[in-house]
């Protein structure tokens, strides 16, 4: 069976203070006719990735040089694409398509979130082998995703994964983060999702990006009311590994 993942190790991403960081949330989109044909409004550029970084030779690519990670709230729709140094981007069809609302998520809707620098920091070994074996031991569907741990996981590996997340892991629920790379939580589970160019091979988890209004994207609640945030909505980011064709949606619990 092909691995659902694109890459590993993974890599947490958080807001950096670093003003040198060469990857970012937010901002302009990188490519200037990356605009949602639904909402008439520019894709929120969620990350732009610097893909240079020698930290992800996985995404050491000539046809592009950043990576940059779109997604339409105000629509909400599953889509594909493209992207190119010389193409710019490249709309490649609707995986499912609606109407956009005039208050969802919420009223005044930024058209383009602040540019924040971000660092991208490889996930601890110890860590990552804890997260492959709660995950992966599950299977593709994750029937057990929101269930309570198995009993081979061990205190020890449990008090590893709260220390490294920053919160108590009683389930997979709780291993959530924005990740770039190596094997996230699904909140929906893995899914097989087919490249609309015809490749053979199945697309495969690229990132998951969270809704953070405190200190991160203001996705789903604006920064002045963070109670309204659902922590637990997800952006998942799928890529074929074949021709790098982009599949963005929200999954949520």
């Amino acid at each position: 069976m092909e691995p659902y993942y694109f890459m590993l190790p993974g890599f947490r991403v958080t807001p950096s203070k670093s003003l040198k960081s060469t990857h970012w949330m937010g901002g302009e989109p990188f490519h200037a006719n990356a605009k949602c044909d639904v909402c008439k409004r520019p894709y929120g550029q969620l990350w732009c990735i610097d893909c240079s970084d020698p930290k992800i030779p996985a995404l050491h690519q000539p046809d592009f040089s950043r990576l940059s990670l779109y997604f339409c709230w105000t629509c909400g729709n599953d889509f594909y694409y493209e992207i190119g140094d010389r193409k710019g981007f490249k709309f490649k069809g609707y995986a499912s398509k609606r109407e956009p609302s005039s208050d969802f998520p919420y009223t005044n809707y930024p058209k383009v979130f602040d540019r924040i620098p971000i660092g991208i920091q490889r996930i601890p070994y110890e860590v990552e082998k804890c997260a492959l074996l709660v995950l992966g031991v599950m299977g593709e569907g994750f029937e057990d995703s929101l269930g309570m741990m198995k009993p081979w996981m061990t205190a020890s590996d449990r008090r590893e994964l709260s220390a490294y997340y920053g919160r108590d892991v009683e389930s997979p629920l709780d291993m959530r983060s924005d990740q770039l790379g190596g094997l996230p939580y699904l909140i929906q589970g893995a899914e097989t999702i087919a490249c609309p160019s015809g490749c053979t091979q199945r697309m495969r988890v690229l990132a998951t990006v969270y809704s953070n209004p405190k200190n991160g994207l203001p996705m789903l609640a604006p920064r002045e009311h963070p109670e309204k945030n659902n922590p637990f909505a997800q952006v998942v980011f799928h890529i074929c590994p074949s021709c790098y064709c982009i599949h963005a949606g929200n999954r949520c619990d």
